[in-house]
């Protein structure tokens, strides 16, 4: 998360939750949590300074320029803890 913070300057708030997110882009690879490798997933996936994406049997990161933005995109998600692909 330090390294979002350092390469996109206009994100400045973030949640990271062990349940996805319901139709939201998806990282490729599972990475263990704090591995940088992920990284590099997630850099390719944040189109703006508002949104949401599921990490690859992890979790989920969502970000914002400004906490009401972050509610705001908050509010209107689904969440689950479970996809319906997982065994």
């Amino acid at each position: 998360q330090l390294k979002i913070y350092n390469n996109f300057p206009d994100i400045n708030f973030m949640i990271h939750e062990h349940a996805f997110i319901e139709n939201t882009s998806e990282t490729k690879n599972y990475c263990l949590c704090g591995d940088l490798n992920e990284y590099d997933e997630i850099k390719n996936l944040i189109t703006s300074n508002v949104g949401g994406i599921n990490l690859k049997n992890h979790g989920f990161l969502i970000y914002a320029d400004t906490i009401e933005n972050l509610k705001k995109y908050v509010f209107k998600l689904n969440f689950s803890y479970r996809r319906e692909n997982d065994n």
